[in-house]
């Protein structure tokens, strides 16, 4: 659940976003509008359509003054935890980068929620608090992650985040990153999760290949086969010109 402006646009869209922004030096900034087909949407090495195909979108507004703002939207299907009614998440988000260099920090905010969820009890919705540097040189950026959730989703208790990320660019159109990360929360079980994969760019659609994993057990992942690990497959269609 939730998703950081990596994943929102992914790594090669989103270097060639920021290399093409002087275009966009407009006060009101500019909007980037883009489609996502997936064969299965993983966050942080678990599956959250049971690892069945998604319809996913996202509107980024970007700034000239480095301030951003945008919402993502994405089917989920939980019913193999008894969940038939939830079948889609919304995650609205913002905050600002700040450059020093070829380095940049990146402080946000996001709310995720899911309309039609009619599960009595507590919410599946939450806050998160998201800092991250990124440092490029040419071709090579790395960069690493630090989260909280101050109430994770059902009642789960504050929950912290950690990841590392590298990514290389190895011609105008052909991307390798990589993701590894580690989760601690109150009343879950703790995960490291991983992921690796390549993202090629056709004009406006990009294809990206992605290996995904977690160290969750079965029993750890509620008996389900969410934390099996997969390739998936996302195709990207960018609506900007």
């Amino acid at each position: 659940m939730g998703r950081t402006i990596r994943a929102l646009l992914g790594v090669a869209s989103l270097l060639a976003l920021e290399a093409e922004s002087a275009e966009a030096q407009k006060s009101w900034g500019a909007l980037y509008p883009s489609i996502f087909l997936t064969t299965d949407y993983r966050y942080d090495g678990l599956s959250s359509t049971g690892h069945e195909p998604t319809v996913q979108g996202s509107l980024y507004w970007w700034r000239p003054d480095n301030f951003y703002a945008g919402v993502w939207v994405s089917g989920v299907d939980y019913s193999d935890l008894g969940d038939t009614t939830t079948s889609y998440e919304v995650d609205v988000y913002g905050g600002r980068n700040f450059d020093f260099g070829a380095t940049r920090l990146t402080l946000e905010g996001m709310y995720s929620f899911f309309p039609d969820n009619e599960i009595p009890g507590p919410t599946y919705d939450f806050f998160t608090a998201k800092a991250r540097v990124r440092h490029t040189v040419n071709a090579f950026t790395v960069g690493g992650a630090l989260s909280y959730v101050p109430e994770a989703p059902y009642g789960a208790g504050p929950e912290w985040r950690v990841n590392a990320e590298a990514a290389y660019k190895w011609t105008g159109w052909l991307t390798t990153s990589a993701n590894i990360g580690r989760r601690w929360s109150e009343s879950r079980p703790d995960r490291t999760f991983w992921d690796a994969g390549a993202t090629a760019k056709w004009n406006d659609v990009s294809f990206d290949l992605r290996y995904s994993h977690t160290d969750l057990s079965i029993a750890e992942c509620g008996f389900v086969d969410w934390c099996e690990p997969g390739l998936t497959l996302t195709v990207q269609i960018d609506l900007w010109d």
